[in-house]
């Protein structure tokens, strides 16, 4: 019987290709059965776990969600494989993480360079070691039901190879969650600190993007530059790595906040659109300092540029800091769609810190 979670990743898929995950499954299940995990609970739930994770937040294709249960399937008794007939291209993405797993961390002296490189020769298709970075997700994600020195093993390995990987393939979402639970359980009581101030401080920063958003965006439009807008929280990870980096308390981080506008312009453009952005923000902020100088937009990575100040908006009852970083360009990073494809989007990006009062 398909339990109902399988049913739901092959509702995602045409008929054909459900065929092809159904029967990926049902070998993983006959191969498996029996075998549990450090919690007693079955061992398929971790291999339906990570099916999960290629089919709905990586968006990848039929083949890759069966080659999920394939390699559990096989590891172990890689003759399996021949009863599997639905996919040619889900036995290679399968055999490929059959080799990888074949790697031993402590072989590659917790490398990551070594590790990529090793990863690399076994992985004709990227889609293996995105696979591979999504199973290593849901370890992460579930490590709470194992023995402290395979916490602090398992852990370890995700942040000197797996975040490196993550970084390198553009899966930010997934490097930042694997990050913020490193820190969770390397530094617990940072960890404890960082997420208690961040749920404090949620109100504020609400109220802020409130009354310093909506006449920036009426300001915008205005001027007619076309754009959407996104927003995000720091990750507590970013923080506390920021925090000893420059040596400060949580309350001196002032990008805890960041509001993105993406804006459509051509190249040739972008220089004049992005100080036409930052002249709106400064209808609604008093700039306090630059970062660099005021008549220049510096380089930003290979393609952009960038300016930044420190401001306080003015329509607020009390003063308070913000770090404003106005981009004419930037990646904008999406969930990997079937193709294993990033888009890039030309970006103008306003970063809000914590809401602090000036002293």
């Amino acid at each position: 019987m398909i339990p109902d979670t399988v049913q739901k990743i092959c509702a995602e898929y045409s008929p054909e290709d459900a065929a092809k995950i159904t029967q990926a499954y049902e070998l993983a299940a006959t191969a498996l059965e029996g075998k549990l995990r450090s919690n007693n609970h079955p061992f398929i739930e971790h291999v339906i776990s990570v099916a999960r994770i290629v089919s709905e937040e990586l968006a990848l294709d039929a083949q890759s969600v069966a080659a999920v249960f394939l390699h559990e399937a096989s590891r172990e008794n890689p003759a399996v494989l021949e009863s599997y007939t639905a996919s040619d291209t889900a036995l290679m993405l399968a055999s490929g993480l059959n080799k990888i797993s074949q790697i031993k961390p402590r072989d590659t002296m917790l490398e990551a360079d070594r590790y990529r490189k090793l990863i690399a020769t076994y992985s004709s298709d990227p889609r293996v070691f995105i696979i591979k970075l999504a199973d290593r997700l849901e370890i992460m994600r579930s490590l709470s039901i194992f023995p402290k020195a395979d916490q602090a093993r398992k852990n370890a390995e995700t942040m000197l190879l797996y975040i490196p990987l993550a970084h390198q393939a553009g899966l930010y979402n997934i490097k930042s969650e694997m990050e913020d639970i490193w820190l969770r359980y390397a530094s617990p009581e940072e960890w404890r600190t960082i997420s208690n101030h961040l749920k404090a401080t949620e109100r504020d920063r609400n109220a802020l993007m409130e009354s310093f958003i909506k006449p920036l965006e009426a300001s915008i439009q205005a001027k007619g530059i076309k754009y959407h807008l996104k927003s995000r929280t720091k990750s507590a990870y970013s923080i506390w790595k920021k925090m000893h980096a420059q040596n400060v308390k949580i309350t001196e981080v002032y990008d805890v906040f960041a509001i993105r506008f993406i804006v459509d312009v051509p190249p040739e453009e972008e220089i004049s659109t992005c100080w036409e952005v930052f002249g709106s923000i400064l209808v609604e902020c008093v700039v306090r300092a630059f970062h660099q100088p005021a008549d220049s937009l510096q380089p930003f990575a290979d393609n952009g540029v960038a300016l930044h100040a420190l401001v306080t908006p003015v329509r607020r009852s009390a003063k308070f800091r913000l770090v404003v970083h106005t981009l004419a360009a930037d990646l904008d990073f999406h969930p990997l769609p079937a193709d294993i494809h990033c888009a890039v989007q030309r970006l103008v990006t306003v970063r809000l810190g914590a809401v602090q009062p000036l002293p």
